[in-house]
């Protein structure tokens, strides 16, 4: 963080555990979430520094995992190497500590795969691809919720029918 009156920054200092050689912050939301990732032993990984409470996270099987951007939803974006060397693009739940996978459908991985860097409160993501012709592409997309939420969103849809139903039946 930058103090405008002193004219210093303040460092992100990974715990000594993680034997960061490098530390790169890349998001902050308005509860002052940092994101970014960090490099250890020649693995990437992605970290959340919450009041200097950290999180790391590594996409399964992967070498390389960057958290890029953040909202404040709780949700970060960002992209990671699988062990084929395919970038994909990922959204992670911070209350979860799930990720799911986001790839464009003509990402190719000879010309980079999926990155996705920006999501916005309301669940829009931006990124690029790279295409069959080594082209790089644009993106943005609307996120999907995920199985849970919808059952979630069912089951109450359920219960106000359900509520209904029994206050004009006199609570039969």
């Amino acid at each position: 963080m930058y103090n405008i009156g002193t004219q210093t920054f303040t460092g992100i200092s990974l715990p000594s555990s993680d034997n960061a050689t490098s530390v790169t912050a890349t998001g902050i939301n308005n509860a002052g979430e940092v994101i970014g990732f960090f490099l250890s032993g020649g693995v990437t990984e992605g970290f959340l520094d919450n009041g200097g409470t950290f999180t790391n996270f590594e996409a399964a099987g992967s070498t390389n995992t960057m958290f890029l951007g953040i909202d404040n939803v709780g949700q970060i974006v960002g992209v990671y190497q699988d062990g084929n060397g395919f970038n994909n693009g990922f959204v992670y739940s911070i209350a979860t500590g799930t990720y799911q996978t986001v790839d464009d459908p003509n990402a190719v991985l000879a010309n980079g795969g999926t990155t996705i860097n920006g999501i916005n409160d309301n669940g829009q993501l931006v990124g690029f691809y790279g295409d069959a012709n080594g082209n790089t592409i644009g993106l943005v997309a609307n996120t999907v919720p995920e199985p849970g939420s919808l059952a979630l969103a069912g089951l109450g849809a359920l219960l106000i029918v359900v509520g209904v139903r029994r206050s004009r039946f006199g609570g039969r």
